[in-house]
């Protein structure tokens, strides 16, 4: 995204932000410039498996009192993907692989029970995320965020059929 002169951030630019910086490592995946005068970015995916598997997990709409945010996912013939029902939690921990293969910030997936019950956990890598904010009240005009916390911000908590979605960050093995 090209470099603006500093100022108001409207949540739009960070959400919009946050999801190309996620899929910068993912060579399947390519994020869209927010589109000029509009609240809607599109993901172009190589992948049509992929791109209905994303379409299945992400957070399509973004609610800002008033203004909708939109995401998009095409495919490269520009064939846009909505989300499917999900049966069970195997078949969203299938589509939640599938829909992060090849993003390295993603290591994993597993299902487990949580005080909201039954879930799967998208479990990623320990790191940092860091993108350009044009926030006036950040004089470095950046944002450095755990990877998990940004993926958070733009997968769906709960997909059609009702299934949960949780992130995590990746224990360490070493930490005593």
């Amino acid at each position: 995204m090209a470099k603006t002169e500093p100022g108001l951030n409207f949540e739009w630019y960070s959400i919009a932000r946050e999801i190309q910086a996620f899929f910068v490592k993912d060579k399947e995946v390519r994020a869209s410039d927010i589109k000029d005068g509009t609240y809607e970015i599109t993901l172009r995916v190589c992948s049509r498996r992929k791109a209905a598997a994303l379409a299945s997990v992400m957070k399509l709409e973004y609610d800002f009192g008033g203004i909708t945010g939109r995401l998009y996912i095409e495919d490269d013939c520009g064939y846009e993907y909505r989300p499917r029902a999900v049966r069970n939690l195997r078949d969203l921990r299938e589509l939640v692989q599938t829909a992060f293969h090849g993003n390295s910030r993603v290591v994993g997936c597993e299902i487990g029970y949580f005080l909201s019950g039954d879930a799967v956990a998208v479990i990623c890598e320990k790191a940092l995320i860091q993108y350009y904010n044009n926030d006036i009240s950040d004089p470095y005009e950046n944002a450095n965020m755990p990877v998990a916390d940004v993926l958070r911000d733009i997968i769906s908590d709960r997909v059609e059929g009702g299934w949960e979605l949780k992130t995590t960050t990746k224990l360490s093995r070493d930490v005593k």
